[in-house]
């Protein structure tokens, strides 16, 4: 408990110090010296004197930035210049070592920054990344086409798109199209923000990204991209984050369609329609956590097709919908996974387990596992666990409970959804109505909807609370005055 206290702690500090640092960032660029970029500029240093005197190649206003200043670049597509990375070999469009911004006049629909591929088409000898950062933003870009070197352990390898690290932030940017070993599209320490990063390829980890220690994608969209595992996002730490993201069709060949994590917490993301070659067509979860996330219609060719997990602690989520496997539709449950106030409802496995497939041990705590599909075993769970990897279902509905090899409680009756397949929010007289286990960290949570977990006389089964109906018009008049204060009047003689 007090190693999850001091993460999350750890996770607030590094976020309010992110959002002190953009604050400070952009309080210093109303006073900060703007050099200017176009490719129709007249590239007179240092590049401050309007468009008429400006650069035509990003790299030089950024040589000539100071820190705090903007490099306002115009229209166009920049790709011409390279800069080595420092300390390395592989050629960079641009490299940015100072606290400067680089932001575009009207967007990343407007402005690209274009690498190039190696002399043998793809990654290796001669290949261009987009940009290397070790400081600064980057803010309103088209990042596309880069490429890193072919060798799997160098650091030349990391990074198509961009390459970043801590404090680094790249915002309001376009990253597609990029190709790497490892990050096709992103990789590092930085924080990607309200960004689209889609179509890239990675030759190992993290097709769209990679978010090592203290990195985070927060309001993105993470697409369309593809790698051998993690096919979205390759989490490396759990003092990463990604918050708010929607990761959607992306692919691995082996494991994490959309996601795969070391430990990385995932927090109000919504991971639908990717799919992968062996487990994980949604997550891939060794270790970690996943809070108020909504997982629908992945696939996986073998295991998990919403969610495969080792050690990860589930809260609020909706994994439903169309998530298919051969085992473990839903979930598979490799060890220690447990889930609370979930709902786990119309996933299909192939083989076994249609909602959730027990492997070894894990644990479920006011969680429905209900409407599932398999073709053999266990529509809405199976479990090959024994005394010595037990797993439990507390507060739970699903059916049957007869096998349940420690039950407290669980519902059998159906759930009553208001559109079962796309609707999972309780209709009233459902069974999971305040049927749930009290726990006290629910005393102040909310659900998936962000409604107080805790109304009525109980917590409910599920990732929703019911809401109560609003009293009528008419008895809410009769209460108000019910409750004003009355004049008594005493009687005079």
């Amino acid at each position: 408990m007090n190693t999850l206290c001091n993460r999350s702690a750890h996770r607030r500090v590094r976020l309010m110090a992110f959002l002190v640092t953009v604050a400070l960032c952009a309080a210093a660029a109303v006073d900060a010296g703007t050099r200017y970029v176009s490719p129709l500029g007249g590239h007179v240093p240092p590049f401050t004197n309007g468009w008429a005197g400006a650069a035509t190649n990003i790299q030089y206003a950024v040589d000539a930035a100071a820190a705090g200043d903007v490099v306002l670049v115009s229209n166009g597509v920049y790709a011409a210049g390279q800069r080595v990375t420092p300390g390395q070999g592989l050629l960079n469009r641009v490299v940015i070592t100072n606290v400067i911004t680089v932001r575009s006049l009207n967007g990343p629909e407007q402005t690209v920054i274009c690498g190039a591929a190696g002399a043998g088409g793809g990654n290796g000898a001669g290949a261009v990344r987009c940009v290397f950062m070790s400081a600064g933003m980057l803010d309103g870009l088209t990042i596309s086409n880069g490429h890193t070197a072919s060798d799997a352990y160098s650091e030349d390898r990391l990074g198509g798109g961009v390459r970043f690290f801590t404090s680094c932030v790249v915002s309001n940017c376009i990253v597609a199209g990029n190709r790497a070993v490892d990050g096709g599209g992103l990789h590092g320490q930085g924080t990607v923000i309200d960004s689209a990063v889609i179509a890239n390829q990675a030759a190992l980890w993290g097709g769209g990204a990679v978010i090592e220690e203290n990195g985070m994608a927060w309001r993105c969209v993470i697409s369309g991209n593809t790698a051998t595992n993690a096919g979205g996002v390759f989490g490396g730490s759990a003092y990463a984050i990604a918050r708010e993201c929607i990761i959607s069709n992306n692919h691995a060949a082996g494991n994490g369609g959309g996601v795969y994590s070391m430990g990385m917490p995932l927090e109000s993301c919504t991971i639908t329609c990717n799919t992968s070659g062996d487990a994980g067509g949604g997550v891939y979860g060794y270790g970690g956590s996943l809070n108020k996330c909504v997982v629908t219609g992945n696939v996986a060719g073998n295991k998990g097709g919403g969610v495969w997990c080792w050690g990860n602690y589930l809260t609020n989520c909706l994994i439903a919908s169309g998530n298919a496997a051969s085992y473990g539709g839903g979930m598979y449950i490799e060890g220690g996974c447990v889930a609370c106030n979930c709902t786990v409802s119309s996933n299909c496995a192939a083989i076994q387990g249609g909602g959730v497939y027990f492997y070894y041990a894990g644990g479920f705590v006011n969680t429905i596992i209900y409407h599932n599909f398999t073709g053999q075993a266990g529509t809405n769970w199976h479990s090959t666990t024994n005394a010595f990897t037990p797993f439990f279902l507390m507060g739970c509905c699903t059916t049957p409970t007869n096998g349940l090899p420690i039950y407290s409680g669980c519902v059998s009756e159906a759930p009553l959804f208001d559109a079962p397949g796309s609707d999972y929010h309780l209709l009233e007289g459902s069974p999971c109505i305040d049927a749930g286990v009290f726990l006290p960290w629910m005393a102040l949570a909310t659900d998936l909807d962000g409604n107080p977990r805790y109304q009525g006389a109980g917590v409910d089964i599920g990732c929703y609370e019911s809401v109560p109906e609003p009293l009528p018009w008419n008895v809410l008049g009769m209460l108000a005055v019910c409750a004003a204060p009355r004049t008594i009047k005493r009687r005079t003689t």
